[in-house]
């Protein structure tokens, strides 16, 4: 019973050595590439997460705010007491200063937006414009290409600001992790490059130390690559000469031995 257990608890719990063992590949350019991708793959992992956790969370906060600011403020422009001629100039000057449009639509409700998936961005702006403003808001990220809609309640209606997209959202993101992307596969491509020809005289070794362990010559094998490589090629080559010299010698001495045993026999 004791060994039963003992048997099952060893094919339950295998050592992380072992597993590795039977993970990784056998061969040396194989293994090669998992060293260069890996590290790669953490690098881009641990930069693309420090990016997203500092720079654009960062970025992308102070301008929400800076948008959901300037929504708040127009909306108590237009809501203090005024004639049509002020409210057409606060229209004016909020697109030509902000680069938001303005609709006042008197008598109307906000409009019903299907559910979908809310973007980190969107969720981003929607936490600002909770802090700016305390009326009742609804955010509409995709009305038209490349800007978003904001309808917040008016007293006797309803505002809707369409701002650009651009004044949120900064392109540094895709730029950065493209140039990251692209320079990382660039790199380890030409690295794999290199190191193919490394490994490529530690190959020839491999298959002259095979093709001389059979008996045969390996002619075609030379000594090239880098330092060590070229010290083993030359003691594998040594070695093959002092096998060559041994068999020599022994084929040699039983030539001798036989010829010496066949004038007595002869006699005999």
């Amino acid at each position: 019973m004791k060994n039963i257990l003992t048997n099952l608890r060893r094919l339950l719990i295998v050592r992380p050595s072992r597993l590795i063992k039977k993970i990784l590949p056998n061969g040396l350019f194989a293994r090669t590439i998992l060293i260069l991708v890996i590290p790669t793959l953490l690098a881009l992992a641990v930069a693309t997460f420090v990016f997203f956790d500092r720079h654009w969370y960062t970025t992308t906060h102070r301008l929400t705010h800076a948008v959901a600011g300037d929504v708040s403020a127009l909306v108590e422009l237009l809501d203090a007491p005024s004639t049509l001629d002020s409210e057409m100039r606060i229209h004016a000057l909020a697109f030509k200063k902000m680069d938001i449009s303005i609709a006042h639509e008197r008598e109307k409700k906000l409009p019903k937006i299907p559910a979908h998936f809310v973007t980190p961005l969107e969720d981003m702006m929607g936490r600002s414009l909770e802090e700016r403003t305390d009326r009742t808001f609804l955010l509409d990220m995709h009305p038209e290409p490349r800007k978003f809609t904001i309808y917040i309640e008016a007293p006797d209606g309803l505002y809707t600001f369409l701002i650009p997209a651009r004044r949120i959202y900064t392109t540094t993101t895709e730029v950065f992790i493209g140039w990251m992307i692209g320079s990382s596969i660039l790199l380890s491509a030409i690295a794999l490059l290199f190191m193919r020809n490394q490994i490529r005289p530690v190959r020839r070794l491999a298959a002259a130390a095979e093709a001389i362990g059979k008996g045969q010559d390996a002619p075609w094998f030379k000594s090239e690559g880098a330092t060590e490589v070229r010290q083993a090629s030359a003691a594998l080559m040594l070695m093959r000469d002092r096998l060559r010299r041994a068999m020599n010698q022994r084929t040699t001495m039983l030539a001798g031995v036989s010829h010496d045993l066949r004038t007595p026999l002869t006699r005999m």
